[in-house]
């Protein structure tokens, strides 16, 4: 068994020689199809379409060097496309000539000789610069009628603009490092200035202090850096004379004043006569990947890191890692073209390598005789372990408060999911922006204020004020109100209190790389930036145009928007004419101006409260509508809801011309059994009322109130013999009487839809009469709350109170006459102003009554069936169980299944827009522990 190196390593010769021959064939079918893309691609026809020009090229080629005369383009013979660029050939009319008529100026590609139109140069750096791929390009160029660019020749255009794009950022960065050096240079030479970095160790580094050693005896401190920090030199500070101290380089980066006021005297200013030394800077360092991360795999292919200067915000030094390459892929030797693998680890080992590359081995560093000094990233162990390890100088770490305050945050949203389920998202947020955002905040700067605010976070959320500031609102006032904890009082769970004080301790150990309050937001923009000219969506890495994508993000960042220029200049393009790009830089120079204004930021917080409460509300008023793995859940809950089993009139919108027509009855008895004896009606000037002769006896009651009685056989009112019809013609008559009125009829009546519409309906349905009842009346309205005053809602005591006068009192004495109780009605509705569009707006439709009228007949039915929740939830609670068809076996089935979570969502999926059963988290969870036969479960 033999072995042959391959690219990663050793390999057996049998699996070389297989992978070669995969390699080949897929060249092979990747070159097919090439040939055939380009042989289908259709010929554009002549003098249709649209064209790109240089006016001014256009204008001076179109001459005739013949007869001197001018060209014309409706002599246009033939036509050569150069992507966006043409060659045509064109007849002269005088002395019929041909000559040859470019239309923009070309150029030669420096490494084929291919002439090169500027106008496909600049299409490559556009579509680089602003995130565009050569489809999309096509496509947007195809839209408009402009003959597409060829693949070929957007590559050949890339390799002439792409030196320029490089060339540029490479400069910018070092015309960013050159301007951190004076920066940090003029911060040291400010006496006013307070320091915000401890000072570092003296270091004794012959590739740094090369030009002192030798002037400098071993006894002296001219071979070492001042030390600004009692915590790392206060002994060896005391022993040397401050006029040795002074000849030397003092590191005072703004980012804490904790030890300038103290050490100042002993600080020296910087030799101007050594402008040669290597300045230690600040720099912000933070790594992106080309594609997302889910949680679950982090394998993206490319990278690309980047470090920005603390003084000047613009990346001082960049680099993107692949570990992929295309035409390596398709079986391409490495030596045959410039191949885009720099990078042979893992994914996640990208940020390291690229840290110790761009900060530790740069070239442009050493040049602009800067070093690394201090580092300002995440809690990212790894970058900071392979700095240290690689380099021959100490580094100081800052952490992103930003990474902090999220590595916090997440931390409680564990012990809220596995333990302390009681946390609601408002305490999180509490416990994370408030107390520990504000406590490094307040005391940036501050080394041992910090450690103190930030170990002081429990005993203020405990309740325990005796050493908080004056800030704490809650240490004068033993009523204050926490409104972002539960119960709106103090935290209280000691094993809480135990978790919490465990996880800030970690943070106080950690107060000196906190309290200078670094930030890496810079960073995070730049990655932005980049994934805007190099999508998560698209893959790049697999040749260099990654790389220039980054770049030229590089040189937007430290150039802005008039970068383009500058890479027009390297690539000797012409500039830009229009004055589009100095708009740009100007908007993004006031964007940033109006953004960091206070009252801007507060707007956007107030925008985004607002957002958040508007989402909030249209969550509760939509209740669960997207749950993971819960979409069996509520198709159950939906279906055990339904009503179609029962007959149900067709959905209709009652229209404008709806015909109000008001009702009533009266009955045997109160009874949902008793039966009608009347019916009355009145729409406008018509009226209508039908008497019937029950078959069951009258209560007595009842018979006293209304004045009905049966005698010897004979409907009888107040002594006066009635004259009766027989119930199928009564219900024809007025079913009748109501199509007369209009073909849409919406019924009003005092106390209708709990007394007067059940009777109706059912007294049609047992005649099956319903359904022409239904094909009218498209709804019922009760006007028992729109007239209602106070505590008076009788339809008998609003009318002796307000209907005064004779015209009314023969109808007041009629009472419990259906015919006078319309009449009666109708004058009530008018005296208390209540308008048609209140009557229709207030309507139950009929489909809403029938649907409701099911759930009452379901919920008689299932309550016997959840007897067994009596004591555990309300009688209310049940009732509405049972008239959505919620059963015991219902219950069981979604706890077994999803447990708490599946019940919350199979009573809380909004039917109609109201919640089906119950929302609430403590009825849930009652119901889950009688389910269960567990009596004490975790809270929700």
């Amino acid at each position: 068994m033999y072995a042959v190196r391959g690219k990663c390593g050793f390999v057996k010769k049998s699996k070389a020689e297989r992978c070669g021959k995969v390699s080949r064939v897929q060249f092979l079918r990747h070159s097919a199809s090439r040939h055939e893309v380009v042989a289908k691609q259709p010929d554009h026809d002549l003098r249709k379409g649209r064209r790109i020009v240089d006016l001014k090229t256009l204008a001076t080629n179109m001459w005739c060097d013949n007869c001197n005369d001018s060209l014309s383009l409706r002599h246009l013979q033939s036509e050569e496309s150069r992507g966006l660029a043409s060659i045509f050939t064109v007849r002269c009319h005088r002395c019929l000539a041909l000559a040859q008529v470019i239309s923009d100026k070309p150029t030669r590609s420096p490494k084929s000789g291919r002439l090169v139109f500027s106008v496909n140069c600049k299409a490559a750096f556009a579509c680089i610069d602003t995130g565009v791929a050569h489809d999309q390009l096509n496509k947007f160029l195809s839209a408009v009628n402009v003959p597409p660019i060829p693949r070929n020749t957007m590559k050949v255009a890339e390799g002439i603009v792409s030196p320029a794009i490089i060339q540029t950022a490479h400069n910018s960065c070092q015309e960013a490092i050159e301007e951190e050096r004076e920066l940090t240079l003029k911060a040291l030479r400010s006496e006013g200035e307070l320091s915000a970095l401890p000072e570092e160790r003296a270091v004794d580094n012959p590739a740094f202090n090369t030009s002192n050693a030798s002037d400098s005896p071993t006894e002296q401190i001219s071979e070492e850096w001042a030390v600004d920090d009692p915590a790392f030199n206060s002994s060896f500070a005391s022993d040397c004379p401050t006029e040795e101290i002074s000849e030397e380089w003092v590191v005072d980066d703004p980012f804490n004043s904790s030890h300038a006021s103290d050490c100042r005297t002993e600080q020296a200013e910087v030799n101007q006569d050594k402008p040669d030394d290597v300045v230690p800077i600040t720099c912000k360092y933070d790594f992106g990947w080309n594609k997302r991360g889910n949680g679950h795999a982090y394998d993206s292919h490319s990278g690309h890191g980047s470090a920005i200067g603390n003084y000047t915000n613009k990346v001082v030094a960049y680099d993107a890692m692949s570990k992929y390459c295309a035409l390596c892929a398709r079986g391409h030797s490495a030596q045959d073209h410039e191949c885009a693998i720099n990078y042979g680890g893992s994914s996640k080992g990208m940020e390291p390598f690229t840290a110790v590359k761009i900060l530790l081995k740069n070239e442009q560093f050493s040049q602009g005789r800067v070093r690394l000094g201090t580092l300002v990233g995440d809690a990212d162990s790894s970058t900071m372990a392979a700095l240290s390890r690689e380099s021959a100088f100490p580094i100081r770490k800052f952490l992103d408060l930003n990474h902090g305050l999220k590595a916090f945050s997440r931390a409680l949203w564990v012990l809220k999911k596995s333990t302390f389920k009681w946390l609601t998202a408002e305490a999180i947020k509490n416990l994370t922006s408030r107390c520990l955002g504000y406590a490094l905040a307040q005391n940036r700067g501050d080394v041992e204020a910090t450690r103190r605010a930030i170990m002081n976070i429990p005993e203020h959320v405990y309740g325990n004020h005796t050493s908080c500031g004056d800030w704490c609102k809650a240490k004068d006032n033993p009523n204050y109100v926490f409104k972002d904890f539960p119960s709106k009082q103090p935290l209280r769970d000691p094993a809480f209190k135990a978790t919490l004080i465990k996880m800030l301790q970690d943070m106080a150990d950690n107060a000196e790389q906190l309290a200078p309050g670094g930030s890496t937001q810079q960073n995070e923009s730049f990655n932005h930036m980049v994934a805007t000219r190099a999508p998560k969506s698209r893959h790049y890495c697999g040749t260099n145009s990654n790389y220039l994508r980054v770049s030229a993000t590089v040189s937007y960042k430290n150039l802005g928007a008039e970068h383009s220029e500058a890479v027009f200049k390297s690539a000797n393009l012409s500039p830009t004419v229009n004055a589009f790009r100095v708009s740009v830089q100007r908007r993004r120079e006031w964007k940033a101006r109006y953004q960091s204004r206070l009252d801007d930021k507060r707007r956007r917080l107030h925008l985004k409260t607002k957002n958040l409460w508007a989402e909030a509300d249209a969550a509760r008023k939509d209740g669960p509508s997207y749950e993971s793995g819960m979409s069996g859940v509520m198709e159950r809950a939906v279906a055990s809801s339904d009503c179609s089993s029962d007959w149900l009139p067709p959905p209709c919108d009652i229209s404008p011309d709806c015909a109000v027509v008001y009702v009533d009855i009266e009955t045997t008895g109160f009874l949902a059994t008793d039966q009608i004896v009347q019916v009355a009606a009145k729409c406008g000037d018509r009226q209508f009322s039908v008497f019937m002769m029950p078959t069951v006896s009258f209560h007595a009651i009842a018979s006293a109130k209304t004045g009905f009685k049966v005698f010897r056989g004979e409907l009888m009112y107040r002594e006066e013999v009635l004259t009766t019809t027989p119930p199928l013609n009564a219900a024809e008559q007025f079913i009748t009487f109501l199509a007369e009125c209009g073909p849409q009829v919406l019924l009003v009546g005092h106390n209708i839809i709990r007394f007067d519409a059940p009777r109706i309906v059912q007294w049609l349905e047992d005649l099956s009469c319903l359904k022409d009842f239904c094909e009218v009346v498209c709804g019922f309205t009760d006007t028992k709350p729109l007239i209602k005053q106070g505590k008076v809602g009788g339809q008998e005591e609003l009318a002796k109170t307000y209907l005064v006068g004779p015209e009314w009192e023969v109808h007041r004495q009629g009472a419990h006459n259906a015919s006078s109780d319309v009449i009666l009605l109708e004058g009530l509705v008018r005296h208390f102003k209540v308008g048609v569009n209140t009557l229709k707006t207030s309507a139950v439709s009929s489909r809403e009554f029938f649907m409701n009228r099911a759930m009452l007949k379901r919920r008689r039915f299932l309550l016997p069936q959840l007897a067994e929740l009596k004591g555990k939830v309300s009688d209310l609670m049940i009732g509405r169980m049972a008239a959505h068809g919620v059963t015991i076996s219902d219950l069981q089935r979604e706890f077994d299944k999803n447990g708490v979570p599946g019940l919350t969502i199979f009573l809380g999926m909004h039917i109609n827009g109201k919640p089906r059963v119950t929302a609430s988290k403590k009825i849930v969870n009652a119901i889950a522990e009688h389910i269960s036969g567990k009596e004490n479960l975790p809270p929700l």
